[in-house]
């Protein structure tokens, strides 16, 4: 008697994962309570060097979770695109999913997506909203926009230059087998802040023949961590200095005339930004807000900037503790 042929799933869940068993555990059960039927996608999760029971944590969900499938996969290669590079490798299914480690999917996450792409089967990727769950107490100052990663209530393709973050996003296999290299060499390394695997992906795709079609569903929603040290002033400085010098490694100019051009240009729009930032500080009532508002885009010019001139300023991300709230 022939043995029954496994069903092909339809969505590959990839999930990177680094020293936060914790909140991993919150992710894959988020999935694990999807309204999707089981037989439907599976979960990759690519573990990049963790030594705090990761694999174990895996392992025993997977073998407790019948129908449903996980998969692990070990990565020695430290960052976060070259993780999210194996998962892809390994998927069986014709789209791929990415969701963080400390993401938590909301239970019609990949039915709505399933009924998206019974509707429009030509996508090249689609994504939604991210919202915030807690894990510290709120400052008053800090508002939940400053987390929330949306384009709006409205369906709606992406415009050219527009990108989905890489917690909320699913792509076919056909667009990523054409940028997958892309992938290589960043995001987040250990502990290091790194950035820019997400973007790059919608940077290459925006070059190819023809118009891609990445779709927004405001019903594609995905729950993402807060923890205290992302309530962090400090935090939010340095996090946008790091994304403004991924900015540069990935497209500023390379030959030296030109990055003289590049640098007295940005040196401009940075002084512009400081003196804004500087005039709007009598009308801002709260110090904290001012800095966040104010104070991240010349954060993140000077990162570039500071990149452009061959300065390679690294901050080390403090781990998230385990989950202690989930979302509501």
């Amino acid at each position: 008697m022939n043995a029954e042929k496994p069903v092909k799933p339809l969505f590959s869940v990839i999930i990177p994962t680094f020293n936060r068993a914790g909140l991993l555990a919150g992710a894959l059960e988020s999935l694990l309570q999807q309204t999707l039927e089981a037989h439907a996608f599976e979960i990759i999760v690519v573990d990049n060097r963790s030594t705090d029971g990761t694999r174990a944590l895996v392992e025993n969900m997977a073998a407790a979770c019948a129908p449903h499938t996980i998969r692990y996969r070990y990565e020695a290669q430290p960052g976060g695109g070259v993780s999210r590079r194996a998962g892809a490798a390994i998927a069986r299914a014709d789209w791929v999913a990415y969701m963080d480690d400390d993401g938590q999917a909301s239970a019609g996450w990949l039915q709505n997506a399933a009924q998206i792409l019974e509707a429009k089967p030509d996508l090249d990727g689609m994504g939604g909203p991210i919202h915030p769950f807690y894990l510290a107490e709120r400052p008053q100052w800090f508002k939940d926009e400053y987390e929330i990663r949306a384009y709006g209530e409205q369906p709606r393709l992406l415009e050219r230059d527009e990108a989905f973050s890489g917690a909320n996003m699913l792509f076919s296999r056909t667009l990523l087998e054409k940028v997958s290299t892309a992938m290589n060499g960043l995001g987040m390394v250990g502990e290091m802040m790194q950035f820019g695997e997400d973007t790059i992906i919608f940077e290459q795709a925006w070059t190819l023949p023809g118009r891609p079609q990445f779709y927004y569903h405001p019903e594609l929603v995905m729950y993402h961590a807060v923890p205290a040290r992302n309530m962090d002033v400090g935090y939010i400085l340095r996090r946008q200095f790091t994304i403004g010098a991924g900015n540069f490694r990935r497209v500023g100019p390379r030959g030296c005339v030109p990055r003289v051009g590049y640098i007295l240009h940005h040196s401009g729009s940075l002084l512009k930004l400081a003196t804004r930032m500087l005039l709007a500080r009598p009308r801002a009532a709260v110090r904290e807000n001012w800095l966040v508002e104010w104070g991240a885009p010349v954060a993140k010019k000077l990162g570039l900037l500071s990149a452009a001139l061959g300065l390679r300023i690294q901050f080390r991300q403090r781990q998230q503790p385990p989950a202690e709230a989930r979302h509501g």
